[in-house]
């Protein structure tokens, strides 16, 4: 992830050396050491020293000044709107120019990956905007006549305590939102904007995937058509530089990133093919080397694999300081090794298949949808045919998706899981921020019937950004993800089940639009390949680690969760009860990142028993509430 700090006094006052040394002390590792200030008067930007020109910039015109982290996809259509700006004008100054004509409304016509600051000269306004998948990320602190913006919510940190709310979110796995993990430090949400006018600040979402409806009039072919002519301009927009590398997992996703561009080299469309591709490899939970090595024989590339790595495993080096908690990272040995064999491989781009999951999938919601609005007979068909093709129980299908949504309330709390709260966490901390109220099962309750199936694949979309790469590899590395080209997801939150799910396989559109460049092996593919396997393996393997960083719970100190409950939670993980575990992984990430930044993270090798305090650490202040 590329880094920026952007300092702004809506008084219009200068910004001294005193405030610009205070932010300084606090850039992150991997950029410190290498920064530059540049700006005058009353806003000024730190920057990695060999930032100009690319992702991120500094730009000074007459009409404002912009910073940020930015790749367009649509740099044409920008140039010809704006008919001012040359050809090779940098994507910095088409922004500029663009929220400099339209403040901060023209964010939503800007397509790409980004997350900037724009002052506009003429409008007296500052505009702070984020692309609408959270690809990129953008936090901000407001202190007196201060406004404070990063890429790292960490450089805004203030000392002061974690935002406990935050906390909650993340041990139920709820979507993003307006905070971030560090108590006065907010976030700018996926696809919103923030103005300031006057020196006074106002957020506004700008793009959300609840705006598209399914259009039932779609033709397959057309769609086919649609769905690959797009997909085509999202890796094309995204490759070609020499150094670009993919993740290869084998699955349909990674594998058509993959495909895609070995084509557009193989026709000229892009400068340079892929440089190599990198495979995680789980022996324990499912081997899916067959599957990529058919990708790999069809696109001749250089390949390796990352094999058999294990959550906190320790790799001899200190654990990082990453700028926020994610479910993955106690993978952080793992990371680091796929960083090393990408950047010794002279990658600094790396394309990702996630994001699809998300949108072109689909569920079974549709039957729900079928039975809310009186098609039983069509519900009951659709099922029996899922049942046969999946090998699954027709009765638990029906269940699932006939009998439980219409249950009531206080029946589905009893038995339905994820509707209330991990059984670990504090019922004072629970109560305090309406955990029960705030799961996401119970969001989904609300929705008006017959609108299950949409509303539940906008739900997907609007947490996508939890999910991306984060810490190790996007500190890195350059992480494009194709999938998530605005069009195309625009086009796919159209498509009707239909064209989603057919023949007992998910993503019928992208299997059929592919057909011919996929191998057949993975494009007929209905499994999906799983870490399950190291998952389930490392609390045991690790159990000396966990149950010292149990006994020096950082969440019990600030009274999230009730420790006892915690340990046992993880000793039924331990045992193969693996119902709600990931759940219990969750948690574990989330005190895992905490450990490190408080220092209380053990280092060495877990299976003699020789752990030693992390020195890399260091304290981070927390609120301390009764330990249990």
């Amino acid at each position: 992830m590329s880094f920026f700090l952007c300092l702004w006094r809506p008084s219009g006052r200068a910004v001294n050396a005193t405030m610009r040394e205070e932010f300084a002390r606090r850039v992150p590792e991997h950029v410190a050491g290498s920064v530059r200030w540049v700006g005058e008067g009353a806003l000024w930007a730190c920057l990695p020293e060999n930032a100009a020109g690319g992702a991120v910039d500094f730009i000074s015109a007459k009409a404002g000044v912009c910073v940020g982290d930015v790749r367009l996809d649509h740099r044409r259509e920008l140039v010809d709107a704006l008919r001012v700006s040359p050809v090779d004008a940098a994507d910095h100054d088409l922004i500029l120019e663009w929220v400099g004509c339209r403040g901060a409304e023209g964010v939503r016509d800007i397509i790409g990956d980004f997350a900037f600051v724009v002052w506009s000269s003429a409008r007296r306004e500052l505009v702070m905007g984020r692309d609408a998948f959270g690809v990129k990320t953008l936090a901000y602190r407001e202190t007196t006549d201060l406004v404070a913006v990063s890429t790292h919510a960490s450089c805004l940190d203030g000392r002061e305590a974690y935002d406990q709310e935050y906390l909650a979110d993340f041990l139920i796995g709820a979507g993003p939102s307006a905070r971030t993990v560090f108590a006065g430090v907010s976030a700018v949400p996926p696809g919103c904007h923030r103005v300031y006018r006057r020196g006074s600040g106002v957020t506004r979402r700008y793009w959300t995937p609840r705006e598209f409806s399914l259009d039932g009039a779609l033709l397959d072919d057309d769609a086919c058509r649609i769905f690959h002519d797009r997909f085509r301009r999202a890796v094309r927009d995204r490759a070609g530089e020499c150094g670009t590398w993919a993740q290869l997992s084998g699955g349909l996703d990674s594998s058509s990133v993959v495909v895609m561009a070995t084509e557009l080299a193989r026709l000229g469309e892009i400068r340079a093919g892929l440089s190599g591709v990198v495979t995680f490899v789980d022996t324990k939970g499912g081997d899916e080397r067959p599957y990529a090595e058919s990708v790999i024989r069809g696109c001749g590339v250089a390949a390796h694999d990352v094999t058999d790595f294990w959550l906190w495993q320790d790799d001899g080096e200190p654990a990082p300081r990453t700028d926020e908690p994610t479910a993955a990272y106690p993978f952080f040995a793992r990371d680091r090794r796929f960083v090393r064999t990408v950047r010794d491989g002279g990658g600094r781009v790396l394309l990702s298949g996630q994001g699809s999951d998300h949108y072109i999938a689909g569920s079974l919601a549709f039957v729900t949808d079928l039975v809310a609005v009186g098609r039983v007979r069509d519900a009951v068909r659709e099922l029996a045919s899922r049942a046969v093709s999946g090998r699954r129980s027709f009765w638990r299908l029906a269940f699932e998706h006939v009998v439980e949504p219409f249950l009531p309330g206080a029946v589905r709390a009893r038995v339905t899981q994820g509707w209330n709260p991990p059984a670990y966490m504090d019922r004072r901390f629970a109560t305090r921020f309406d955990v029960t109220g705030r799961m996401p099962a119970r969001a989904a309750a609300l929705w008006p019937r017959g609108t299950r199936f949409r509303n539940e694949i906008a739900g997907f979309v609007d947490a996508m950004s939890i999910g991306l790469d984060r810490g190790v590899i996007g500190d890195a590395l350059d992480v494009r993800y194709p999938f998530l080209y605005r069009p195309l997801v625009e086009f796919c939150l159209r498509l009707p089940a239909a064209l989603r799910i057919r023949d007992g396989a998910r993503k019928w559109i992208q299997r059929e639009a592919l057909r011919g460049l996929l191998p057949e092996m993975v494009r007929t593919r209905r499994s999906k390949g799983i870490i399950d396997g190291r998952i389930e393996w490392s609390p045991e393997r690790e159990r000396p680690r966990l149950d010292a960083m149990l006994r020096d719970s950082v969440l019990g100190d600030l009274g999230c969760v009730d420790v006892a409950a915690m340990r046992r939670a993880v000793d039924e993980a331990r045992r193969g009860n693996m119902l709600g575990s990931g759940d219990v992984v969750n948690a574990l990430a989330l005190e895992t990142w905490l450990q490190v930044r408080a220092g209380r993270w053990l280092v060495g090798c877990p299976a003699d028993g020789r752990l030693t305090r992390d020195a890399a650490g260091e304290r981070q202040m927390v609120q301390r509430g009764p330990r249990r």
